[in-house]
């Protein structure tokens, strides 16, 4: 699961990054006692959650800020940082060696530098997916038995306007003592109406199901099931509030095929039967992938509302399916806009 994980990393970044200016202020320090480490970022920079309802990331392990967004909300670059049991920093390299292809990843430069006083290994180069350009950074080390990544994307054009937030980053960050995180209360699989944290939509689940996560990315799931479903809402880049939930689709159908082995679409519905998402006309299609050796089938369901992309996802090994897609169905038909 691990070069899944890093692959999913990427392709998280890169539906977020779209136009910005830049902007400038005071730095403000990050710390996590959990992972063990604090760096310094720029005070107007907004930390993000990208990877909630993804088996083995949280609020922890990968942590995200994005440059100052534009007029529509978005913005055109990202620093991260992911921590990974394990000393395996020649595995994420190596990672990036295999994946070199798929997401055509292009002028590599690599150099060996430090990070917190640690040996670290520097990777820049340029990368694209469905032909959206973009210039990366990736710093890689390893210390006290994990494994520390701090990646650095921008859209194309940008990279030298943001790179000195990602450099005082490097150059602040400090390796600190280890905390054991904080023991949430166990979630209450009962049922219920979820509402999104900005109060934008709401949908029911059924019982037996819980509220797993719901901080930027509401996120549902069965007890002891590998099946969650997961709602994630992004705006759309300038050059794309013309798109519908099919042109969107089209374009993430390739970034999909792109990094998940053996993605085949399973299913997919002619419009006049494409259910509604909150009322609003949705695309729905349903796929499968393996992922170390083990199948796995998806059902998204797409819409696009007022320059925002709205996604409804249910993922669940290939055993279970059949069983819990279902109450999927029931949560697409629940789901409202506020």
């Amino acid at each position: 699961m691990k070069r899944f994980a890093l692959i999913l990393t990427v392709l998280a970044l890169l539906l977020l990054c779209a136009c910005s200016q830049s902007g400038s202020s005071n730095a403000e320090t990050y710390e996590n006692p959990v992972c063990g480490y604090k760096f310094n970022i720029e005070r107007d920079w907004e930390y993000i959650d990208l990877m909630q309802g993804i088996p083995a990331y949280g609020q922890d392990v990968y942590i995200a800020y994005q440059s100052p967004a534009d007029k529509n909300g978005v913005s055109a670059a990202v620093v991260t940082v992911e921590t990974i049991e394990g000393d395996i920093a020649d595995y994420v390299i190596k990672s990036l060696d295999e994946a070199s292809k798929e997401l055509k990843i292009t002028d590599r430069k690599t150099s060996d530098i430090s990070l917190g006083g640690a040996p670290a290994r520097r990777v820049e180069y340029n990368i694209e997916v469905a032909g959206v350009k973009k210039s990366a950074c990736l710093v890689c080390c390893a210390h006290d038995g994990y494994t520390y990544v701090v990646r650095f994307y921008a859209n194309d054009g940008t990279y030298s306007t943001y790179l000195p937030v990602y450099e005082a980053a490097l150059s602040s960050f400090e390796f600190t003592p280890r905390t054991a995180p904080e023991t949430a209360s166990a979630p209450e699989y009962s049922g219920g109406t979820l509402e999104s944290a900005d109060g934008d939509y709401s949908f029911v689940y059924p019982s037996g199901w819980a509220a797993i996560r719901n901080d930027g990315m509401p996120v549902v799931a069965p007890k002891d099931a590998g099946v969650s479903v997961s709602v994630t809402a992004f705006s759309l880049p300038d050059e794309k509030l013309s798109y519908g939930a099919y042109d969107y689709w089209k374009e993430y159908a390739e970034e999909l095929r792109s990094v998940l082995d053996g993605f085949t679409v399973t299913k997919e519905y002619e419009k006049e039967n494409e259910p509604k998402l909150g009322g609003v006309v949705a695309a729905r299609k349903e796929y499968s992938a393996t992922l170390d050796g083990a199948v796995y089938k998806y059902i998204q369901v797409i819409c696009i509302r007022n320059g925002y992309v709205y996604s409804v996802l249910f993922t669940s090994d290939a055993a279970e399916y059949d069983t819990y897609a279902p109450a999927f169905d029931g949560i697409v038909s629940s789901f409202r806009f506020n």
